[in-house]
């Protein structure tokens, strides 16, 4: 057992409680606006929950309640094997949820969770949970908001508050357009994953505003347009955006990312030139497979920084050149492992490519090359 950040965490599956005015301690939860009555109308729509949820009595019993012999006092109760986590801060409106945590559970409407005004981590993932999304504007203090692995559908909440700093909303069935929210503009934000989703929109005119954001997963979506500027997305070191339908030259300010450790921007309609970023940090992994860039590769290679590039993947574009690639690969790509450049129009026999290969090159993908 230890203590973090206010709350007890044992190993296993506990409830966390935090009483902090001896005077109101007589909670009641089902007094109108506590916290422990949209706990109850959640558990109502558990379908598994009687016994995992057995301590939250029909009666209202309070998860946190007991007795109290000090000013502030830490409880914990065991709740069979479900692995869960709460921590209650009361307050003279009742208790209060700061984090929650479920997993193993199924529910199909999850909306009593949006009452809890006061969370600061919501996790429910991996629940197989349906319905829509809990609205999460009014939890203005919010900062992690992990949903995924559930079936939530419908359109994603219109509002985020701005202290969130993770947002994981992979779930294969939510809708709408992403620009109808204000998820792109949030100054905290690190990670937003929404991948696999069914989201839509064209990004042409959005306007990101991250400037702390390290990794962006918007892949496996039905987005479009140009993707939009970069230059403010500094620290951004993990990036995949494939599977969509965005087109056009690569966004403005992909070069100067220089924490890039990940790229995938493949299965889209990317056209011109493509490049690597200038001081992108080593171990590089790009993939722009599955596009549509037609320019010469010797010279795009030879304008390009590929010293940090680990892994390439060029595959089925229309490149322009010849098996003289691999002469070039060994000044420019001193570093490369993986190279795929499958089905990607260049020209010559594959016998050509014998012996200029580069120090630690390990994969080399040349099927389709004519």
């Amino acid at each position: 057992m230890r203590e973090t950040g206010g709350c007890l965490k044992v190993k296993g599956i506990v409830l966390y409680c935090i009483r902090t005015n001896l005077a109101e301690v007589q909670s009641d939860m089902r007094r109108s606006g506590s916290d422990g009555e949209s706990l109850l109308k959640f558990k109502a729509t558990v379908f598994n929950g009687s016994n995992l949820l057995s301590s939250w009595g029909p009666s209202g019993t309070d998860p946190c309640d007991g007795d109290v012999s000090a000013p502030s006092v830490f409880r914990t109760r065991m709740m069979s094997s479900w692995q869960v986590l709460y921590c209650f801060n009361y307050s003279t409106a009742g208790w209060e949820v700061s984090d929650l945590v479920l997993s193993d559970l199924v529910s199909s409407d999850v909306s009593a969770l949006s009452e809890l005004t006061k969370l600061q981590n919501l996790y429910l993932n991996n629940m197989m949970s349906s319905g829509p999304l809990p609205d999460v504007g009014k939890m203005e203090t919010l900062r992690t908001l992990d949903l995924s692995g559930n079936r939530f559908n419908g359109s994603l909440p219109q509002r985020f508050p701005s202290s969130l700093v993770w947002i994981f909303l992979d779930n294969k069935s939510l809708s709408g357009d992403v620009r109808d929210t204000n998820l792109f503009t949030l100054p905290s934000l690190k990670t937003l994953d929404l991948s696999e989703n069914s989201l839509s929109g064209d990004l042409s005119s959005t306007n990101f505003s991250l400037p702390n954001l390290t990794q962006l997963y918007i892949n496996k979506n039905n987005l479009t347009g140009t993707f939009p500027d970069m230059g403010g997305l500094q620290n951004l070191s993990s990036f995949d955006i494939s599977q969509n339908g965005f087109e056009g030259p690569l966004p403005s300010g992909f070069t100067n990312l220089s924490q890039l450790r990940f790229c995938n921007i493949s299965f889209n309609r990317f056209s011109g030139r493509f490049y690597v970023p200038l001081h992108a940090a080593y171990g590089l992994s790009l993939d722009l497979s599955n596009n549509r860039f037609t320019y010469e590769i010797l010279a795009d290679i030879g304008t390009s920084n590929f010293t940090s590039v680990r892994k390439l993947y060029l595959g089925d574009n229309n490149l322009q050149g010849d098996a003289s690639i691999l002469s070039a690969l060994n000044n420019s790509c001193p570093n490369l492992e993986v190279l795929d450049l499958r089905n990607c129009g260049l020209s010559r026999s594959i016998d050509v490519f014998a012996n200029q290969t580069t120090p630690f090159l390990k994969t080399l993908d040349l099927s389709g090359i004519l």
